[in-house]
């Protein structure tokens, strides 16, 4: 578990890349900009965001203020097969889809 901080305009790193992992993200304050494939999509605070990391991602801040996340980084299943995740309440995740908890 991390917590991160992203200055305004900053990214996690200059180019999106993969690892074998989950991870899961939520926003603590500010706004954080995720791309996750060909994907990108924008959390809010009290937001977050699960997806499995081997698709090329990265982190930004599109806000004007510093943003604050905490994130999770899980070790990848056991099993070289492909996996689906299941949420409680939520859709099926597989490793091609990104799933975005919005808060009620």
């Amino acid at each position: 578990m991390l917590r991160g901080t992203l200055e305004p305009g900053a990214w996690s790193s200059e180019e999106p890349w993969g690892h074998e992992a989950i991870e899961c993200a939520y926003v603590d304050a500010g706004q954080l900009a995720v791309e996750v494939g060909n994907q990108s999509i924008t959390v809010q605070a009290g937001e977050s965001i699960t997806f499995a990391s081997q698709q090329p991602h990265r982190y930004g801040n599109p806000g004007e203020t510093p943003t604050t996340f905490i994130l999770t980084v899980s070790p990848p299943p056991l099993a070289a097969r492909p996996t689906v995740w299941q949420f409680s309440e939520a859709e099926h995740l597989t490793s091609q889809q990104v799933q975005l908890c919005r808060r009620e």
